[in-house]
């Protein structure tokens, strides 16, 4: 799963966008920085967030009911299941991201 902080990323991308419309008219630009692991996701979410998160991969049941365990109603424990199983199957963006990278090509954006 990609990865982008909202606050301190999406500026590059706008910024190469609005300097250079003509790299990126008509194309499809991906952000994120590479793709992750989940156990690198939880990994960041600890250290970022000072959350204390793990994954453990589990059944499409045992996920639904996690989700329920929460509060989940049952349209957004369907909806969420079957994002997760699409990025398991497909990817994110189904997308390297390095195109993306180079919006700009006198220079990457990271």
């Amino acid at each position: 799963m990609p990865l982008i902080s909202a606050n301190k990323d999406t500026g590059k991308y706008v910024k190469e966008m609005l300097l250079h419309p003509e790299k990126v008219f008509g194309k499809r630009i991906y952000t994120g920085e590479k793709y992750y692991t989940m156990d690198e996701t939880a990994e960041i979410i600890k250290k970022v967030g000072g959350l204390d998160v793990s994954y453990e991969q589990c059944t499409d049941e045992a996920f639904r009911k996690s989700l329920a365990g929460v509060g989940a109603p049952e349209f957004l424990q369907e909806d969420m299941s079957q994002n997760a199983k699409y990025f398991q199957e497909y990817g994110f963006f189904q997308q390297d991201l390095e195109d993306s990278h180079k919006v700009s090509s006198s220079r990457s954006l990271f």
